[in-house]
């Protein structure tokens, strides 16, 4: 089971199991005229329904920078962890509804791929969520050892790239594009 934790005015939210060692999703609204910037990074840390961290904060400038109303955050894993090794020693660092909230992504919105290089360690779970992200419009900060940017230290002006997964993905000069199959 998971709550949704949702700040008093209604513009920040989680939804946590009802333990709190695993978020599912995070979100932060500032417009909700304008598209949302849909996050996947490798695990929660802090932030919660009211609480933002460092990350949370990166993600929230570089979506205003690049013109969205709000955010939403996934990650590989669920689990709320500030070190890697965290995630390396639990049972279920997945989280039993975590894949739920992952297919739940819309497919008409873009989704910032931002693991980091620490996602190299669980290279099974990066290609299970490989799969569940196929056909959404990904996009990524770059790349580190193979795997995408985590957005903490990198500029907030810096431009997305498209990823492809299976299709031809292209951004147009507004930043906004449908996906070409091949």
């Amino acid at each position: 089971m998971a709550l949704c934790a949702i700040n008093k005015k209604g513009d920040a939210g989680a939804v946590l199991s009802d333990c709190g060692t695993y978020r599912y999703v995070l979100w932060r609204c500032w417009d909700d005229e304008k598209d949302w910037l849909i996050w996947i990074m490798l695990n929660p840390s802090i932030a919660d329904g009211t609480q933002n961290d460092a990350t949370i904060r990166r993600c929230m400038g570089y979506a205003k920078a690049r013109g969205n109303g709000g955010i939403s955050v996934y990650n590989l894993f669920a689990l709320r962890a500030t070190n890697t090794k965290e995630i390396l020693a639990a049972s279920d660092p997945v989280g039993p509804l975590n894949d739920h909230y992952l297919r739940e992504i819309p497919k008409n919105r873009f989704v910032v791929c931002a693991w980091g290089a620490n996602a190299n360690h669980f290279q099974e779970r990066v290609k299970v969520v490989k799969q569940i992200l196929g056909g959404k419009l990904l996009i990524h900060l770059g790349m580190v050892r193979g795997q995408p940017r985590h957005p903490l230290r990198l500029a907030k002006t810096l431009s997305a790239s498209p990823w492809a997964l299976g299709s031809v993905r292209y951004i147009n000069q507004s930043g906004y594009a449908p996906a070409v199959a091949l």
